[in-house]
């Protein structure tokens, strides 16, 4: 293989013959890896289908991926939540008592799912799992909750218990520097129980946190401190760009967030991953791909994803404007990253 390594995420068929002509695509088009998305449902009806999906990737030599796609609302992706339905309990409570469609990363039973999501993750033959986006509920994302922007997440009883065990005394409502310091605990503390259970289960372990230029309201206050968990392998981001953005931004972001992640991962031993955008591209866009691959390259990084196949052509909520363009010109990019490290 490569020492560079390229490869697309990949949802929405479970068909074992189409996506064995889609992988032979893809690697024609210069990928060695990919991402399955393992969604709720994927675990729920499609387990040993999706064991199928990765065996097929491997007979072709391609490194997987796998991602608890939408698990919880805590990760990102397209795809609705069971877990939400059946475990209320177990949801994020904003600054007002009130409940957010998101678990939260302190209740137990979203931690014993994870581990069951870790269990599916080693049952179908992953190499690694991709930790994608790990958040607190951010309202600004979510049109129904938008008005609550201001208030933050989480409050919930489990989040009280464990505050007072901290810090000696009741949880504010109001946003202290000592809840802040509760958020970015608590996410961290989960990728490490997390990522330790994945290393025993056999699975390498990728983190892919939100571009720390965006300074989005995740509830990680130093993304670096990510980069120190014993059993990180990987850590990416994603500065994906808008319908708004221009070269100069997109230069910008990639470049800044591309040497940043090098910077971190380089003093931490890890090995450094960025995500190019292959969704929502917008006619005159398509000039972002090379452009955000060739930054990111240039600036060391060497396993370079795009999100996701196809230009995203088969989800109409993600579709490029011109989706086969946008896969086209990804694969060149993904050709030039090979040839240059030859």
């Amino acid at each position: 293989m490569s020492r560079v390594v390229t490869g697309w995420s990949y949802f929405g068929v479970r068909n074992p013959q189409h996506v064995a002509e889609d992988l032979d695509d893809m690697i024609r088009h210069h990928a060695n890896a990919v991402l399955f998305t393992l969604s709720e449902e994927d675990v729920a009806f499609y387990l040993d289908t999706m064991r199928e999906l990765v065996e097929l990737a491997h007979e072709r030599g391609l490194l997987v991926y796998v991602n608890p796609w939408a698990w919880g609302g805590v990760f990102g992706g397209e795809a609705f939540s069971g877990f939400l339905a059946r475990n209320p309990d177990a949801r994020q409570i904003d600054s007002a008592g009130e409940p957010v469609p998101a678990a939260c990363f302190n209740q137990p039973k979203f931690r014993d799912a994870m581990l069951r999501w870790l269990d599916a993750a080693s049952h179908v033959g992953a190499d690694v799992a991709m930790w994608d986006e790990p958040h607190f509920f951010v309202f600004e994302w979510d049109t129904e909750l938008a008005a609550r922007k201001g208030r933050w997440t989480c409050r919930c009883p489990q989040c009280a218990i464990r505050y007072r065990e901290q810090y000696g005394g009741e949880m504010p409502t109001q946003r202290t520097p000592e809840v802040e310091q509760f958020r970015h605990r608590s996410i961290l503390a989960f990728l490490d129980e997390m990522s330790r259970e994945a290393r025993s289960r056999g699975l390498k372990n990728s983190v892919c946190i939100l571009p720390p230029t965006f300074r989005l309201d995740d509830g990680l206050l130093r993304y670096e401190d990510v980069f120190a968990l014993e059993a990180i392998d990987y850590m990416a981001t994603d500065p994906y760009w808008n319908e708004k953005s221009d070269a100069t931004w997109v230069e910008q972001q990639y470049r800044q967030n591309a040497q940043w992640l090098l910077r971190h991962a380089t003093a931490s031993g890890r090995e450094p991953e960025i995500w190019i955008k292959n969704f929502r591209v917008r006619k005159q866009q398509e000039c972002f791909i090379p452009l955000a691959t060739r930054i990111s390259y240039e600036a060391g990084i060497r396993r370079v994803f795009a999100w996701s196949y196809l230009g995203s052509a088969y989800m109409s909520s993600l579709r490029s404007d011109d989706p086969l363009s946008v896969y086209e010109i990804q694969a060149q990019a993904f050709a030039l990253c090979h040839e240059q490290a030859r």
